[in-house]
């Protein structure tokens, strides 16, 4: 997670519509907006093939696979994961967030584990 934006707390709403505005993608928690910090080519690979994996193997079904720029809601936080899969027609309607994901992929960096 990246360094808390200097700014007072935003509602979630004030988020949205904020986010929407920025060239950089910014995760929410608590009222807290937090700068996303870039990946490198390894970590990308990792989530491109889970997402591969995933989409061919929900063809034809009512699920949907995301990757890293659609953002999911969590009760007072929004975040970006690497991938995640929703069966959800309430998700298939909203355009800015996701709110019932089936799964949830997160790659872990060098850092945190070995890839």
């Amino acid at each position: 997670m990246g360094v808390p934006i200097t700014r007072q707390r935003f509602t979630p709403e004030e988020y949205l519509a904020w986010e929407v505005q920025q060239l950089d993608k910014h995760e929410y928690i608590g009222g807290e907006v937090f700068a996303m910090a870039g990946g490198e080519d390894r970590h990308a690979t990792v989530s491109g093939n889970f997402y591969m994996a995933l989409r061919e193997h929900l063809r034809g079904t009512a699920c949907r696979v995301y990757m890293a720029d659609v953002r999911v809601q969590t009760n007072e936080a929004f975040f970006y994961p690497d991938v995640f899969v929703t069966c959800s027609k309430a998700d298939a309607q909203d355009r800015l967030r996701k709110r019932e994901p089936s799964l949830i992929v997160e790659v872990l960096s060098p850092q945190h584990g070995r890839l």
